[in-house]
């Protein structure tokens, strides 16, 4: 079933776009089209209602801010452009005097300063790349574009925003202490479950979804309103690109990791759009030049398309596709490391949208959408030591196949009653199926170095094969309201219920904004936020079968935020996290990039009573004047497990620990500055610096047995890696080649190659008869060139 949706909403959203039927105006009859845009920031305005006064001829614009009115007659016209949020204009004598044609008209409104429906009330939001024009950016679409980046990828861009944390391999980020699957992603509206390529990577290296594909990130780092759930720590809320009116582009780039192309365009009198987006990563071809293909081949690809029609003057439909996959191998060559992976990973999704705008007061939004996630993993390993007398060999093999569909239905409504009150409303409904996989096989033996002849030592196994299903039900109801001239507040309340883990819960958010007059405002927020197992997340290889109930974490956060006269932006922000009800935390002691970590010596189950997250975020931004601009940020943060007891699974020790620790990602003090440069206007120049306090570790002694040594676990989470501290720098130059632009940027990550430590190794070296520990240094990223160019064509 889901198969059959993906292939018909894929046929839809791709389906003849390079060559679109225009549509012809009816005959006898002219035609009015333009933009309504901001007066102070000129972005475009949707939902806007532009009518025919004394008729019923109208039309609503759109999300780029087009609107179109067909079937105009000779005469003059008198228009209503109204919106709840802006001030109501009527522009008269527009004169017809053919009967075919376009006219073109652009439409600015002046905001009203005081309409509850274009503030924002949530602490913790930041505007990326954004084109809400009553929103402020903090960080534009060019310097997403421009600023340093491993990747360039925008998830690794938004790190340097206080509050996010990250590392050189991974583009996955934490957020206020909470791990990366406490982060809700979507792409209009989508929830996307997994949103990376080489996963093998700390969880994945780099988005499926290109940034030149976006038009904006909403992100929120705590505090969010009850219209998003099923997460504790924040929302990663994606908008596609919007392709402006009579605009036809096509453009490629290439990497050091991939190479892309995107096309995009308007059709039937730019009542329609299309977009398409396809990467190919090619670090493949890259290894294979390098003579090191033989050890690992990774491959990856993605493919976004979407398709925007107004079937009505207040009605779009839109019609998506996203689909990722990637592929690895590796054989280790070594004698003592003879290990093989191969793994495998599908990500598809297809959604059916419907913006239904009845009124300039009310908006519905409608979601019917199907997904599949696939993932496997195959691991061999065959390793041989010498303990003593005896020489040994083991053969281990595990393979963890799990597939993931769902469909389901959303809808959300936003009522405008007045200037002064809002209300919104959704539910959401969705079938989800999971499938599990999962074998594994360990044989050990030895044999006496006289003999030379293997004995049998043992075999271990987990064979697990079984399938889970259920509903996930939620709705939400949220009211904002003006208190007094300069007081709004938003409370707002959900509930999920969860089929398969049996939850059921309520969530009562609440957020208020005092406005010190235009230039300063102070943000509170409150609220319960709870999140259930995902069906496909039972860790099988750690003895679980079954679901666990939904953990919850309590936010208050309280935000001041002041625009200087010189341009300076502050925002000042201080939060404080409770989390209870906490399932099982599968970790390691070191970390590791292990592709089945339940295996691993250091494996340890933490059961924790409660954990807490609280800090104090300092942002700055100064935007391009005289050539230059900058930007800083700062956080001091505290991320702790209060702890019951600790368990080992490799030597079966389960050991009371009634402590306070610093959790695996605790970052007490993290710096970011960026310093942007534009000598000429074709040019820029960027260097970022960052810092941060090292992670705490578990440091290791040996029990020191001469035949059968062993590491053993001491000081948990004790120790602290020395500070981390990275320049990059990147030049960014543009190309205007006939009627395109070519956009080359060269990069140097770690310029001075700083040896930044990501953590230790605890391993043995055998000297005579004796066996000595050794503790050796794994790092980050050193000294790292990067280049890339874009070719952008309009047609």
């Amino acid at each position: 079933m889901t198969r059959l949706l993906f292939l018909l909403l894929f046929l839809l959203s791709v389906s003849n776009p390079f060559c679109p039927a225009q549509e012809k105006p009816k005959s006898g009859l002219a035609r009015l089209s333009g933009l309504v845009l901001d007066a102070k920031t000129e972005k475009p305005i949707p939902g806007v209602s532009i009518m025919l006064v004394g008729t019923d001829i109208g039309a609503m614009s759109d999300s780029a801010g087009f609107f179109a009115i067909e079937q105009l007659p000779v005469a003059k016209h008198t228009l209503c452009v109204s919106h709840i949020s802006y001030e109501s204009k009527t522009i008269k004598n527009i004169e017809i005097k053919n009967t075919t044609g376009t006219i073109e008209l652009n439409i600015k409104l002046q905001s009203k300063l005081h309409s509850i429906k274009g503030i924002t009330v949530t602490p913790s939001r930041f505007s990326i790349m954004g084109t809400e024009p009553t929103t402020q950016q903090s960080l534009t679409s060019q310097e997403i574009a421009t600023v340093p980046q491993v990747g360039d990828d925008f998830f690794r861009a938004i790190s340097r925003l206080p509050g996010i944390g990250s590392n050189d391999f991974s583009a996955r980020m934490t957020v206020r202490g909470g791990e990366f699957d406490e982060v809700l992603v979507t792409l209009d509206g989508l929830q996307i479950y997994e949103p990376f390529h080489v996963k093998e990577v700390d969880g994945g290296a780099i988005s499926i979804i290109d940034v030149a594909a976006i038009d904006g990130i909403d992100l929120l780092t705590g505090g969010f309103p009850a219209n998003y759930g099923d997460k504790m720590s924040g929302v990663f809320n994606i908008k596609s690109k919007q392709v402006k009116p009579g605009e036809r582009k096509f453009s490629v780039g290439l990497s050091l990791l991939n190479f892309k192309a995107l096309g995009e365009g308007r059709f039937a009198n730019d009542k329609g759009s299309w977009l398409i987006s396809a990467r190919r990563g090619y670090i493949d071809y890259v290894l294979s030049l390098t003579g090191d293909d033989e050890q690992i081949k990774p491959t990856y690809y993605d493919l976004y398309s979407k398709v925007d029609y107004q079937i009505k003057n207040n009605a779009i439909i839109s019609v998506n596709f996203l689909h990722a996959g990637d592929k690895l191998s590796y054989a280790g060559v070594d004698k003592y490391d003879g290990n093989s992976l191969t793994s495998r990973y599908g990500n598809s999704y297809g959604w059916l949208s419907l913006k239904y705008i009845p009124s300039d007061r009310l908006t519905i939004n409608s979601i019917l959408s199907t997904g599949e996630v696939d993932k496997y993993k195959f691991w061999e390993i065959l390793n041989t030591y010498e303990i003593g007398l005896y020489e040994g060999i083991t053969e281990n093999s595990v393979s963890d196949q799990r597939d993931f569909r769902f469909i389901g239905f959303k809808t959300d409504w936003e009522y405008s009653a007045s200037q002064n009150y809002l209300i919104k409303f959704g539910v959401e409904q969705k079938k989800i199926w999971s499938d599990y996989d999962y074998l594994y096989q360990d044989f050990y033996s030895y044999y006496i170095d006289s003999l030379r002849q293997a004995q049998p030592n043992g075999i271990d196994s987990i064979d697990t094969e079984f399938e889970k299903s259920g509903n996930q039900f939620s709705t939400y109801f949220t009211n904002r309201v003006r208190l007094s001239n300069h007081l709004i507040s938003e409370f707002g309340v959900r509930y999920d219920y969860t089929s398969y883990s049996n939850d059921d819960l309520i969530s009562p958010r609440l957020n208020a904004v005092y406005n010190f007059g235009d230039q300063t405002s102070l943000r509170a927020g409150w609220g319960y936020f709870y999140q259930s197992e995902g069906i496909d997340n039972i860790f099988i290889g750690d003895g679980e079968t079954d679901f666990f109930p939904a953990e919850k974490a309590e936010h208050w956060i309280i935000s001041l935020e002041h625009s200087f006269k010189n341009g300076i932006k502050l925002r000042l922000e201080g939060y404080y996290k409770i989390y209870s009800n906490l399932r099982p935390d599968m970790r390691s002691s070191v970390y590791s990039l292990d592709p089945f970590p339940e295996l691993s010596d250091y494996r340890t189950i933490y059961y924790r009573a409660k954990s807490y997250s609280r800090g104090i975020e300092l942002y700055l931004k100064k935007e391009m004047v005289n050539k230059f601009s900058w930007c800083l940020s700062y956080a001091y943060a505290k991320a702790e497990d209060s702890l019951d007891h600790i368990y080992f699974p490799q030597q079966d020790d389960r050991m009371h620990y009634d402590e306070v620790l610093p959790t695996p990602f605790d970052q007490r003090h993290t710096l970011y500055f960026d310093l942007g440069y534009r000598p000429w206007s074709n040019w820029l120049i960027n260097i970022a610096w960052q810092y941060h306090t090292g992670w705490a570790y578990t440091n290791n002694v040996v029990d020191d047995d001469l035949y059968f040594p062993r590491w053993i676990y001491n000081g948990q989470m004790r120790g602290r890696h020395k500070p981390f501290s990275r320049v990059d720098l990147r030049i960014n130059k543009d190309y205007n080649i006939g009627n395109g632009k070519l956009t080359a940027f060269i990069e140097l990550i770690n310029v001075l190659n700083r040896k930044n430590i990501r953590a230790y190794e605890f391993k043995y070296i055998r000297i005579g008869d004796h066996w000595y520990p050794e503790k050796k240094a794994e790092y980050w990223l050193g000294i790292l060139p990067s280049f890339g160019l874009t070719y952008q064509l309009s047609f």
